[in-house]
């Protein structure tokens, strides 16, 4: 008896731990029908409503059940999910992780009393939200509808949650670059003809899409800014050259208007108001820049050479460091809470940091590509960042980045050495998206497993032809001509055969076989052309003009269009297409702050425009020493275009194709002076300008005039674009 009751007790015992140790399991869903309703603050911010929207939207695609959004009350009916900054939240005193300087972190918990979702900040509860439905399968691979992996199944169940995560960089972003179609002159003339433009529709589709996936990746966190900030925006050459030019490079005995002469009094002066100021007016900003102008530094002055190290010939990092601690020991004084950046490796006289100068403590060193010097920054006390460039396409013309696996490597390199924030310069090319989706990723986490995250990229995304597309995408790095293509094509027409007319991953693997097509034509129209400039036969150019157009087809189609270097493409055949009709075209391609108009005509243009917003004491701060442009609360810039011979204009009009970051954001004035700038014209003024403007009426007899255009810009953001403003003119 004795004995049996022992057992009776070890198997109650047995019970009871069972009962203890088993999960508990919440339903949201059942059988398509909602068990769970979403639950949002009585004063929820607009990334709270959209987290609850997206996580309804979701869990409808996933199980065809809405689960229903309300405000948060004493009764709840049915399983709660609490989205953000609820009381409910507050009353359960979790605990979110906050990452050092960004301040960012979720919590994703699930027990009894509910689901919780909430982070630092609203972003962060937004990016709980995803992070969630990642949990439940969800992945977001491609911008746009058709790169999301969404599971299917009638019922859902989550167990006992307690997720708690902060990012591995404090900032994560990437600039996707975009050149679009332009002509070619020589002497101010028009070689042959004009290419398609991108609609700007197109752009703003992109734009939201790319902004989308980037967000659903968890990118963002803190506000940085280390762009290219000397004599451009911060005492710019129109302004001081000629009064003071001993604030420029002295440069083989003269002064030089590209840099700074870094160790004059007054420019370290104007550089402490510009960063005082840019901090009052922008405090969501962690970052002023004081990076160079791109390129080396130049300046042969006495007291700059003089802050060079003797021991590293050819290297001005030590006076780069040394300008930079002294704006920084300044500004903390007013802003202690607030850093100055700056790119101090990303040329070749700007490599290791110096060996005998302590950095000041808000001083943020940016390292450019070489994840090496990451822990020689770090080891000197800075935190240092890490920005990639990797846009060779822009540089080649081929529409794709040439090395799937080694771009993820480098940014993992530079986490490990010490890195606290990345941004990744690279193009939108659907052919880069692995990469940019693994960099996402490691922004946010950087031990991801980054063989793993590969498999299941490819398995997910093309499901039976994972193996055939990994093999595509590893072999962008052999293509140097058309047989290199045709071999590289292989494992893609493999993949093709292998899914049939099977739904999603067809439309998938057309999508990248387009851009492969492009890719193809355009190495066969390098080959007609080398042919025809060998030979001089008409019928050889008429067969590279014949593909040409056959290009434009295809650069005008759906996929076409949202190539981001179909211009750079563009613009190198018809620098072909001009030494083929024996000019010498002035320009072969695009630069960053160069853009070339279409008309016979004088032009003064900077067109990839960057303008600093309301930061401007006494015009310390423009934009633009080739414009002219001087920076106020509206921004704007300035063309003067001359009739050639004395004739009069008949015909003029223009196009604003996008304004960055939000059309929405932004009103946009043009504006027309046939007095030299005595008066103004208004022609037009909008919000989203995308029509061509018609500038005929205001320039009846003129024989110059001067165009301005302005933005005000009522965002927040320091600086904006002005992209793709094209001018089309013609004359008596």
């Amino acid at each position: 008896m004795r004995i049996k009751l022992i057992l009776v007790l070890i198997l109650a015992a047995f019970m009871c731990v069972s009962c203890v140790t088993r999960s508990p399991e919440f339903t949201l869903v059942k059988n398509a029908s909602p068990l769970a309703t979403i639950i949002v603050p009585q004063n929820a911010t607009t990334n709270e409503l959209h987290a609850a929207s997206e996580l309804s939207a979701y869990m409808e695609k996933i199980s065809g059940a809405k689960l229903s959004i309300t405000n948060e009350s004493p009764s709840v009916s049915r399983y709660p999910i609490y989205v953000g900054n609820t009381r409910a939240f507050a009353r359960e005193q979790i605990a979110i992780p906050r990452a050092e300087l960004s301040g960012e972190g979720f919590v994703i918990a699930a027990g009894g009393r509910g689901l919780f979702l909430a982070g630092s900040n609203d972003q962060c509860t937004l990016f709980a939200a995803y992070d969630f439905l990642e949990t439940l399968g969800c992945r977001f691979y491609f911008p746009g509808e058709q790169g999301e992996v969404i599971p299917r199944r009638e019922t859902i169940r989550i167990p006992a949650l307690n997720i708690a995560e902060k990012p591995a960089m404090i900032a994560r972003e990437f600039w996707l670059l975009g050149y679009k179609v332009r002509p070619v002159y020589e002497n101010e003339k028009l070689i042959g003809f004009t290419a398609p433009v991108v609609p700007s529709i197109a752009n703003a589709q992109l734009q939201s899409q790319l902004v989308d996936w980037a967000t659903k990746n968890k990118m963002g966190g803190a506000r940085l800014y280390a762009a290219h900030n000397w004599t451009r925006i911060v005492l710019p050459t129109k302004i001081f050259f000629q009064s003071h030019p001993e604030y420029y490079s002295l440069v083989k005995g003269r002064r030089n208007d590209y840099q700074l002469c870094s160790s004059h009094p007054d420019v370290i002066r104007y550089y402490i108001e510009a960063a005082n100021l840019f901090f009052d007016q922008h405090p969501g900003y962690l970052t002023f820049s004081l990076t160079p102008n791109d390129g080396p530094l130049t300046c042969e002055c006495d007291n700059c050479r003089a802050l060079d190290d003797p021991a590293r010939a050819g290297d001005h990092g030590r006076r780069l460091a040394i300008f930079v601690n002294t704006v920084a020991r300044d500004v903390r004084k007013k802003h202690p809470d607030k850093f100055l950046a700056y790119l101090a490796t990303y040329t070749d006289d700007l490599r290791s940091p110096p060996a005998d100068v302590e950095m000041e403590k808000n001083v943020m060193p940016w390292v450019v590509n070489e994840p090496r010097y990451v822990k020689e920054w770090a080891a000197k006390g800075v935190p240092p960042s890490f920005y990639i460039w990797v846009y060779d396409p822009i540089t080649s013309g081929f529409p794709f980045n040439d090395n799937l696996h080694g771009i993820p490597e480098i940014v993992r390199a530079a986490h490990s050495g010490g890195a606290i924030s990345l941004c990744e310069e690279a193009d939108h090319s659907p052919l880069n998206y692995p990469t940019l989706y693994l960099s996402m990723k490691l922004g946010w986490d950087g031990k991801l497993d980054l063989d793993s995250a590969r498999r299941a990229f490819f398995s997910e995304f093309f499901g039976p032809a994972a193996r055939e597309m990994e093999g595509f995408w590893k072999g962008t790095g052999e293509v140097k001509d058309v047989p290199d293509l045709d071999r590289w094509g292989q494992p893609l027409a493999a993949a093709r055969k292998r899914v049939g007319e099977e739904q999603p991953y067809a439309a998938r693997i057309e999508q990248v076989q387009n851009i492969f097509d492009i890719t193809r034509l355009y190495f066969q129209l390098a080959n007609l052309a080398q042919v025809a400039l060998e030979s001089g036969l008409q019928k050889d150019r008429e067969k590279f003009r014949d593909a040409y157009n056959a290009l434009i087809g295809l650069l005008s189609s759906d996929t076409g269009r949202l190539l981001p270097n179909q211009g750079k493409l563009l613009a190198k055949l018809n620098y072909t297409f001009g030494v083929l009709a024996g000019a010498k075209p002035k320009y072969s391609h695009l630069q960053n702050t160069e853009d070339f108009l279409w008309g016979d005509f004088d032009y003064k243009v900077d067109g990839y425009m960057r303008a600093m917003e309301a930061v401007s004491p006494k015009n310390i701060l423009v934009r633009s020493s080739q414009l002219g442009l001087a920076a106020n609360s509206e921004g704007g810039i300035e063309w003067e275009f001359r009739a050639p011979d004395g004739a009069t204009f008949r015909r003029a009009k223009a196009a604003l194709m996008a304004i960055l970051p939000s059309n929405d954001n932004a009103e946009v004035a043009f504006e027309i002076s046939t007095d030299g700038g005595k008066s103004w014209r208004t022609a037009h003024k909008s919000a989203r300008p995308e029509s061509p403007i018609d500038f005929t009426p205001f320039m009846a007899g003129a024989k110059a005039f001067l165009l301005r255009v302005s933005a005000a810009n009522k965002t927040d953001t320091p600086w904006y674009f002005l992209e793709d403003l094209r001018i089309e003119l013609s004359t008596n």
